[in-house]
């Protein structure tokens, strides 16, 4: 990302705004970098969702979290209640599959090292990542290559000047994101029994329904010519009989 790319200013360099500039292709990172989450149970604890800052002032940093903090720890269990997503909540997920953290990076570019962001601004990165035990103590990137697991993040720079917005409602908007990018992946991985058989398409459908068909028409045809039972040797009361 361009704001931890760029070196701090020094005195006559006049040429950092447009290496920056240059490197803000860097900035919005977005993607999976892994995605198998086949028969995953998610499981969550109180530190399933992280925030961190660096260089703000006590103060703000004090109220970004709790702006940012609690929305994240209710909306991540209810957004999964409400999709479907098999999960469970625990005291803690230490060495068991599913670990699920949502975690928030902020860092505030002072413009006495970082120009041309308009001031103030933020670099902020939010990554979500799923994992077995073999990777929970790793990096996002650790993840990749996990028996099983899930890693999305988004990396930006948000000016607070030039949006109008303070950069809290960004990276809650972002954590939601993440958590949306989560369920997707989950449910492609877990398809329901009617999610399975729309998969197959039509000529799946149109192949299964012959099979169906044809299996109905053999039931049917075994059925009309199985032997009857024999009534010889029975013996009938005749009418009339008390």
């Amino acid at each position: 990302m361009c704001a931890r790319l760029c070196p701090p200013a020094r005195r006559g360099l006049r040429l950092l705004p447009l290496a920056c500039a240059a490197l803000l292709g860097l900035a919005g990172a977005h993607g999976e970098q892994l995605s198998d989450l086949r028969g995953t149970t998610l499981c969550l604890d109180p530190a399933s969702v992280g925030v961190t800052f660096e260089e703000l002032a006590p103060a703000r940093a004090a109220r970004a979290r709790q702006e940012i903090l609690p929305v994240l720890q209710r909306e991540l269990p209810a957004s999964l209640s409400r999709a479907g997503v098999r999960h469970e909540v625990r005291p803690s997920c230490a060495g068991r599959d599913g670990l699920t953290r949502l975690e928030v990076g902020v860092r505030f570019l002072d413009p006495r090292h970082y120009l041309g962001f308009g001031d103030p601004a933020y670099s902020y990165d939010v990554g979500i990542r799923v994992s077995n035990p073999a990777s929970a103590g790793a990096s996002m990137a650790g993840v990749v290559g996990a028996r099983r697991g899930f890693s999305s993040g988004w990396a930006d720079i948000h000016s607070e000047s030039r949006t109008g917005r303070p950069f809290e409602e960004a990276v809650v908007g972002w954590g939601e994101e993440q958590m949306r990018d989560l369920i997707a992946a989950w449910r492609r991985d877990n398809p329901s029994p009617a999610e399975r058989v729309a998969r197959l398409g039509p000529l799946a459908l149109g192949l299964l329904g012959l099979l169906v068909g044809t299996a109905l028409t053999g039931l049917g045809w075994w059925v009309r010519r199985r032997p009857r039972p024999s009534t010889a040797g029975r013996s009938r009361r005749p009418r009339g009989a008390g």
